[in-house]
């Protein structure tokens, strides 16, 4: 396994040893929470089941490696890369059962592999925390570059078309903005997108506990409609 240099310093915009420990216990122990982890991991097994065992898999912003947990179970080769040497270290804790885990310390701007390394590429709650949207555009085209032609690249992001009741200090970008991105290249395509929480994370938030399933139903509905309105998008690009 290739292990990050414990010299390296981590990366400004990446978790510090603190939130990276509390990360998982702030965001999924409660029924929202488990909730989101649910709506998230649907989306991204709805793209993984079709690939061919074993594939190999890279995800951009590995964080704790929920995810990576979920695939190296499967029997595929993944590799987590993380700017945090500490959310590493947690994706470290949860994989260390499998053999094919692999953790590797850099920015999603400068993916440290070699053209059409993977089967499938996929970053999920990171374009919405880096520093710009012109990051996310350099990430965007990173993830196409080290993807295989015939695979895939799963995209998630915070929408600007999306319903907004608050003033959000994350980047956000939309279906057209990705359509614009991509244009550029022809040697990609979207090939669809779905959305989560249509009615955003703050509403479900509100939602007592003993609604949560009412809004789920809800919140399905709205969301198979009218996909890119969510406030979370997922788009599948094919290569």
């Amino acid at each position: 396994m290739q292990e990050p240099n414990p010299e390296s310093k981590t990366i400004a915009t990446a978790y510090g040893e603190k939130a990276s420990y509390e990360y998982d216990k702030r965001r999924f122990s409660t029924p929202h929470g488990k909730l989101f982890n649910q709506l998230e991991m649907e989306q991204l097994s709805r793209v993984a089941r079709d690939l061919a065992h074993p594939s190999r898999i890279l995800e951009v912003g590995c964080g704790t490696g929920r995810f990576m947990r979920s695939l190296c179970s499967k029997g595929h080769k993944v590799y987590g890369l993380e700017p945090s040497v500490f959310m590493l270290d947690k994706a470290r804790e949860k994989t260390l059962q499998f053999e094919y885990a692999y953790y590797v310390l850099g920015e999603g701007k400068a993916l440290p592999f070699p053209n059409d390394a993977f089967d499938l590429v996929y970053s999920i709650r990171v374009i919405n925390q880096v520093a710009s949207l012109d990051y996310a555009f350099e990430m965007i085209k990173e993830m196409v570059r080290v993807c295989r032609s015939r695979g895939c690249i799963l995209l998630e992001f915070c929408n600007s078309r999306g319903i907004r009741r608050r003033k959000y200090r994350g980047v956000r970008m939309s279906v057209g903005d990705l359509e614009a991105l991509l244009n550029c290249d022809p040697s990609v395509c979207i090939e669809s997108v779905t959305g989560i929480l249509f009615l955003s994370q703050t509403v479900m938030n509100m939602v007592p506990v003993y609604g949560l399933s009412l809004f789920e139903r809800v919140d399905r509905k709205l969301a198979g409609c009218l996909p890119q309105l969510c406030s979370r998008c997922y788009a599948v690009i094919r290569k």
